[in-house]
């Protein structure tokens, strides 16, 4: 093989790619012309006889011509230029580089449209001009060649950036993985997947010559799996009927984040299997259905269970981790959750046999929890995991984990247990994690203390991965306000349209001060039919009570015109509703019954979701509750043993009790939020229509 001398020409560059290493060199200097034609005449010296300029980027220095001319002079027999292609842009700058003596041009595409590209560059139209200087070259009869730099937004591309080169007859690429100073960088995590595909891949490019540069990392990936995370996730609802639902995201993207560390994950969803689940919220043969579900987590093989549930579903959590702990006594069990988070003390009194409780988000401290067990460490020594010691509780620091959400691995379902069919009628997504308000019935800021949230280009992949592996129509973001920063969401829009996937549906949650007229529009281009707005009360009061932050005197005129605006969008909207708060006064409850009826006449399509107000644990409320500003009821009774067996226990079954009122006796509210619902259930029977806008009933 011949030598080839590679020349650094200095670190300065018209692009400035978010995954780029050499970002913290651009301000070195760069060599002088005299210090580059000294490198070539030592390079030729000792033998080279190909030559490569890189950078940076070569092409915006002001003597890239006399470097190449002198290259030629000394009489290189290939002289390459690796370049970003945006000065290629210009015709008469192609035809002198040519004339001067480059022979290869190595384009550098980080993706297959403007969005993508222009998005990683971060560079207006540096798609666009590349696009034209590969044109320029292949007009002018020169050999051009392609790298990928495949990086955590672009990886799910691959096959649309490949076709790209294939269009511009590029026939050789080489495909390089991004290297990040980040240890967790997902690109690590989706290796793996290219390298299952690397052989449809190249039959399907057969023409191409493709150099694949990652054959290190995905050897180093694949590996490392020794030790097994079996997740369990029980669901707040029985199963729904729908074969076509799609697994619950809450522990798979927990799996997902162990996977990119080398662990081995499967997640059970129990919403998943037909028979448990209805077992479970029926009450027929739920010991019969517990054993079955002990046995398809032993089956894997765990060396360690780690179990998440809601409040509302706790009671299967706790009766699965007693009688699993029965027969597998060795096999560590962790549960995570509201309760282990919010309630460590009580939720270990209730459930002693579980070893430890992973307190907040799981991402980062499941990790460290099964590192510790994998390479023999004290696992007690972990943040934010709490475990009884001689019958006491003990939590270990509380430690606020910072990530980059955009540093996860993408979503996807290939973890699932017993996942049979690849068609989904939709698919939730998560763009982003807490919420910037703090209403009383809400919870969410427990486990996700501050707002964070996934840019544009990383949402646009993560579709792109799922659209690679399953069949579905609609993608659910189930973002507490998917419009706390608007001109992010506008932003995935006009990013849906570019990449071509405004045929899906797409559904969102967002306040009803967030509803704008012109951002709204153009989301509803991109395909955002559906929205979820809490709309609560009509009363200011009562918003006030429960912390809304809306203009409560308003509100009501605000949410009519709301409406309009939806109308006019042709957008469904899933409208929320509370009832039951412990100063709502009867008046108060019939004005709200009154406010659906509004809203269900007023709206051409729309879904009503109306609530008893229930004081999960978290929440300001049940904080209030705690410190004896409200008392509570026992207001409901379960219906099966498992659910009976912890009825009285409110943490459990918080959806039993409501916060006693201040003024009415206990029986005659809940014959008053009795005599509302049935009310409200008629009218939505009445007034609801289907999200195609064609009425169900007059």
């Amino acid at each position: 093989m011949e030598k080839t001398l590679k020349i650094i020409l200095g670190f300065s560059c018209n692009n400035n790619c978010i995954f780029c290493m050499d970002e913290k060199d651009r301000n070195i200097k760069s060599k002088t012309t005299v210090e580059i034609i000294k490198e070539l005449e030592e390079g030729k010296k000792e033998g080279a006889k190909d030559i490569i300029f890189t950078g940076g980027e070569p092409t915006i220095r002001p003597d890239i011509f006399e470097l190449v001319s002198y290259a030629k002079k000394q009489g290189f027999k290939k002289i390459e230029i690796q370049t970003n292609g945006r000065m290629l842009y210009y015709r008469d700058f192609c035809e002198k580089l040519v004339s001067s003596g480059v022979n290869v041009f190595d384009i550098h595409i980080q993706g297959h449209t403007a969005d993508l590209n222009d998005s990683m560059t971060r560079s207006e139209k540096s798609f666009i001009q590349a696009e034209a200087g590969i044109r320029n070259l292949k007009s002018l009869g020169q050999d051009v060649t392609a790298t990928i730099v495949l990086n955590r937004y672009n990886i799910p591309f691959l096959e649309d950036m490949l076709s790209f080169a294939d269009m511009h007859g590029i026939k050789k690429v080489c495909i390089s993985p991004a290297v990040y100073p980040d240890k967790d960088d997902p690109v690590k995590n989706n290796l793996l997947d290219v390298d299952k595909k690397r052989k449809e891949i190249s039959k399907k490019f057969k023409d191409m010559n493709i150099s694949w540069m990652c054959d290190n990392e995905i050897q180093k990936t694949g590996s490392e799996k020794n030790f097994k995370v079996v997740f369990v996730w029980f669901s707040y609802a029985p199963w729904s009927g729908k074969t076509a639902s799609a697994p619950r995201t809450s522990t798979i993207y927990i799996a997902k984040a162990l996977e990119m560390h080398g662990f081995e994950c499967v997640c059970v969803d129990v919403d998943m299997l037909k028979d448990i689940s209805i077992s479970f919220y029926t009450g027929k043969d739920v010991k019969s259905s517990m054993k079955k579900l002990i046995g398809i987590v032993n089956r894997q093989n765990p060396d360690l269970v780690a179990v998440g549930s809601w409040s509302p579903s706790m009671p299967f959590a706790s009766e699965f981790i007693k009688l699993f702990k029965e027969q597998s006594k060795e096999t560590m069990v962790a549960l995570g959750g509201f309760n282990a988070t919010i309630l460590p003390e009580e939720t270990l009194s209730i459930i002693p046999e579980v070893d430890c409780l992973v307190r907040g988000a799981g991402e980062v401290t499941m990790k460290e929890l099964a590192s510790s067990i994998r390479d023999g460490k004290d696992w007690r020594k972990v943040s934010n995991i709490s475990y009884l010691k001689d019958g006491k509780t003990v939590s270990t620091q509380e430690k606020r984990h910072c990530f980059e959400l955009d540093s996860m691995p993408y979503l996807d379902f290939e973890n699932v247990y017993g996942l049979k069919s690849k068609k989904f009628n939709h698919i939730s997504l998560m763009t982003s994690r807490g919420c910037k308000y703090d209403c009383a019935f809400c919870s969410v800021r427990i486990i996700h203390d501050r707002y964070i949230e996934h840019s544009p280009l990383y949402t646009i992949a993560q579709i792109k991965h799922l659209s690679d592996l399953y069949d579905f129509s609609s993608i659910v973001f189930r973002d507490d306000s998917f419009m706390n920063n608007p001109p992010r969401a506008e932003k995935l829009a006009g990013s849906i349209i570019d990449n071509g996937m405004d045929h899906l549906h797409y559904s969102y949650q967002a306040r009803a001060n967030q509803i704008d007229s012109d951002v709204m529009a153009g989301l509803r281009k991109a395909g955002f039919s559906s929205v979820y707005v809490g709309l609560e009360s009509p009363k200011p009061g009562i918003l006030e009570f429960y912390n809304k932050r809306v203009d409560y005197k308003n509100h009501r005129q605000n949410a009519f015109k709301m409406v309009d605006k939806l109308n006019r969008l042709k957008i469904l909207l899933n409208a929320a509703f509370v009832f039951g708060a412990p100063v709502e006064t009867e008046d108060d409850l019939n004005s709200n019954h009154a406010f659906i009826r509004e809203i269900l006449q007023r709206s051409d399509s729309i879904c009503v979701d109306a609530n008893i107000l229930t004081p999960y644990p978290g929440t300001s409320l049940w904080r209030d509750h705690r410190k004896g500003l409200y008392g509570v009821i026992k207001a409901y009774e379960f219906y099966n043993g498992i659910f009976r067996k912890y009825s009285g226990i409110l943490p459990m079954a918080p959806q039993n009790f409501l916060l006693r009122h201040k003024v009415y006796p206990d029986d005659k509210f809940l014959e008053i939020l009795t005599e509302i619902k049935r009310k409200i259930d008629d009218d939505i029977i009445r007034y609801e229509y289907k999200n195609d806008f064609s009425p169900i009933a007059g």
